[in-house]
């Protein structure tokens, strides 16, 4: 039975049970509905969170990398990037704190950013292999730089310039190189694993005990790379570029381990049509004018120089910042040194440059060259040619002048004068050189030393300008005539340095391409039909047809009647009878004045020529085909023309005058190109076979001096 005071107790309306149920949902909706917004909050805070922590990241990198910039420009200001800071232990110290900081983007802009400010990869890679050996100034060995990402801007349109960059000992697993050139770079002692290189150039570059496993060289070019006691297993490298490099003790990428293979591409010979005209000069050779071979050396100015002021149509310093003002109006004239520009100053004129930055010569050695021709010289006139005035006080004045025809090189009551008179209406090439440690002024002219003086200096002026071509007294005291190519050096040169500065007037190679003059002078060739071919040392050229030729223009020697000079070269015949070897001419076109300097007979006999209105020749023996020969003529009016064979003197002419074309010349190779010219003995034509190893010097080189070049 039911009861029924419970079921009145139970008995509830549909809309009771609805009021009951709103009554108990509202107060649960609005809790979810709270949790549900505060953990929305939470989400939206930490999102916010992380973002601001983000931007303080990015903010904190990009404040670590614009202080980087404006320190490393401090630095340079402050001297602490010159050569003379070398090893540079400041500046590396600071970049390597910086580095550890940086994020990998970061790590790849300072990459971008120091070999676009020539602070890596200094070392010149113009013909893709590594021609120079100058130290990084800041060092990246044993840095980490995983995951970095290098690319060009623009893609395959212009590959990103990193060449010769030395990444020595450095980790860069995962890092990605993308339309990179990377020619003559050094990657040796490196972790390069799963490194890709996409479109990049690897031309000679370098890979010794490095870890390249999973690897992808992608589409590189890797040309005469070189890969020795390296790990590329399970690399991607295809045949083509396993071809184009060379490996030696390499684990390959099917995990064998490699013979030891050369790059066949080196191989092929390079023809060559028309190439690059001269440049200004670059670089000073080895310290042995005479036995030093293959050096291949590519800047446009003195590699180790401090200052270079080439004087070609402005007085900029090519190197630093000691760029000069020219004061009244001098001008630079053509026929300079080795067919460029040249300045002019006028001394009633009150002309010269003025360098107002200061450059400090205290307590230090410096050497100072250049090429001189003065226009008048008077007894008891000083003629100023570089100076540094602070005060009338001893060791605070410098000065390199002319005195009346004399050189001097002072402080200011402590100098040294030269003992040989020049003349007026000649050129000459001057240095003063002070060294520091022994306190020795030396003056040297041609290259040779002249005098020298020891307890001097040292020298204490410790403000002043620069000034070329002037000296300060009290009053100016201005050169007379033309000075070209004014280097400076902070340090003191030898006498080998200078000799060959003074007197290498050109030395062709040929191991660095076809075109490129590896003296001090930088007088570049034009090649027409020739082939790069294997020479008596590195490479050589190649005669191959009747156009065959190789021109060099901006001899001023050459051109100066009774001046004295020497010819060397290298030669392998491939076929008999007459030819021209060497020819020089007052004309690009080899008209006007022009004569055979060296060449062969109808019969093969070789012959060395000179010319004192009529030819006067030293006739040698006849020269066997395909064997090399080395060949020397030499010229001083007391011994007239020698001629040399294979370091032996064959003989000469004995005294005679040299009858010059009064211009700057021009020497062709291998050809005499048009008819006309002064002969004799020679029969001129085509020269058929190899040349290499050809240098002009504006001296006459001694019988000791031809042996070692017949003896490399």
């Amino acid at each position: 039975m039911v009861d029924l005071k419970k079921r009145a107790f139970w008995h509830f309306t549909f809309k009771d049970i609805l009021a009951i149920l709103c009554s108990a949902a509202i107060p649960i909706a609005l809790a979810t509905y709270t949790a549900i917004g505060s953990q929305q909050q939470k989400k939206e805070a930490e999102k916010t969170r992380q973002f601001d922590l983000e931007q303080s990241r990015e903010l904190r990198q990009q404040t670590l990398y614009d202080e980087f910039i404006n320190n490393i420009f401090k630095l340079d200001n402050y001297g602490y990037l010159k050569e003379r800071k070398n090893p540079w232990a400041f500046a590396n110290a600071y970049y390597r704190a910086a580095h550890r900081q940086w994020d990998t983007i970061r790590k790849a802009d300072v990459i971008q950013f120091l070999k676009e400010k020539h602070l890596i990869g200094r070392n010149n890679c113009t013909n893709e292999c590594k021609t120079t050996n100058l130290d990084d100034i800041i060092r990246l060995n044993k840095l980490n730089f995983d995951n970095v990402y290098l690319a060009s801007e623009i893609g395959a349109l212009h590959q990103l310039d990193l060449e010769c960059v030395a990444f020595h000992q450095i980790s860069m697993s995962n890092g990605k190189f993308s339309s990179v050139s990377l020619n003559g770079a050094s990657f040796d002692g490196a972790q390069l694993d799963k490194v890709t290189f996409n479109s990049s150039s690897l031309v000679c570059a370098s890979f010794n005990g490095v870890n390249l496993s999973g690897a992808d060289f992608g589409n590189s070019n890797l040309t005469s790379a070189q890969f020795s006691n390296s790990d590329l297993s399970g690399a991607k490298i295809t045949e083509d570029q396993i071809k184009q490099a060379s490996f030696h003790n390499v684990t390959m990428p099917n995990g064998e381990k490699s013979e030891t293979t050369s790059s066949t591409t080196t191989k092929e010979p390079i023809t060559q049509t028309t190439t690059i005209i001269k440049t200004k000069k670059a670089t000073t050779t080895s310290p042995s004018s005479t036995t030093t071979t293959g050096l291949c050396i590519q800047v446009t100015y003195p590699y180790d120089a401090h200052s270079y002021w080439a004087m070609e149509n402005n007085s900029a310093d090519s190197i630093s910042n000691l760029s000069g003002t020219a004061l009244n109006s001098p001008t630079y004239m053509n026929g300079g040194m080795n067919g460029g520009y040249t300045l002019r100053l006028i001394s009633s004129s009150n002309q010269y440059i003025t360098i107002p930055t200061y450059q400090s010569f205290v307590s230090t050695s410096f050497t100072v060259e250049m090429w001189i021709y003065p226009t008048s010289l008077s007894s008891g006139t000083s003629y100023g040619l570089f100076s540094q005035y602070e005060s009338l006080t001893q060791d605070h004045n410098l000065y390199l002048i002319l005195s009346g025809g004399n050189l001097k090189m002072g402080f200011w009551n402590d100098d040294v004068t030269s003992e040989t008179a020049l003349l007026a209406n000649t050129g000459y090439h001057v240095a003063f050189v002070y060294d520091n440690s022994s306190q020795t002024q030396i003056i040297y002219l041609n290259g040779v030393q002249d005098i020298s003086r020891s307890s001097a200096g040292p020298y204490l002026g410790a403000s002043g300008a620069i000034h070329i071509g002037n000296y300060y007294d009290g009053s100016n005291h201005t050169f007379d005539g033309y000075i070209d190519e004014v280097t400076l050096y902070m340090n003191a040169r030898s006498a080998s340095d200078i000799l060959s500065d003074a007197t290498l007037t050109t030395w062709h190679s040929f191991d660095c391409g076809i075109s490129f003059d590896s003296g001090p002078n930088r007088i570049n060739g034009m090649a027409s039909n020739v082939m790069l071919a294997s020479g008596r040392v590195g490479q050589g050229l190649s005669f191959i047809s009747s156009s065959s030729y190789y021109q060099l223009y901006g001899f001023v020697g050459l051109g100066i009647s009774n001046h004295p000079y020497s010819i060397s070269l290298w030669i392998q015949r491939t076929s008999t009878g007459g030819g021209t070897l060497v020819h020089v001419s007052e004309n690009r076109d080899e008209s006007g004045w022009c004569v055979d300097f060296m060449g062969f007979s109808s019969s093969g006999h070789i012959i060395g020529v000179s010319y004192d209105g009529v030819i006067r020749d030293v006739v040698g023996p006849v020269v066997s085909t395909n064997v090399w020969t080395h060949v020397a003529t030499t010229f001083s009016t007391t011994n007239g023309v020698r001629l040399y064979v294979n370091g032996s003197l064959i003989g000469s002419t004995g005294a005679m005058v040299y009858s010059a074309s009064g211009k700057v010349n021009t020497v062709t190779l291998g050809n005499h190109r048009v008819g006309g010219c002064s002969v004799n003995s020679i029969d001129p034509g085509t020269f058929y076979g190899y040349l290499d190893e050809f240098r002009l010097y504006s001296r006459e080189l001694s019988p000791v001096d031809v042996i070692a070049l017949a003896n490399p």
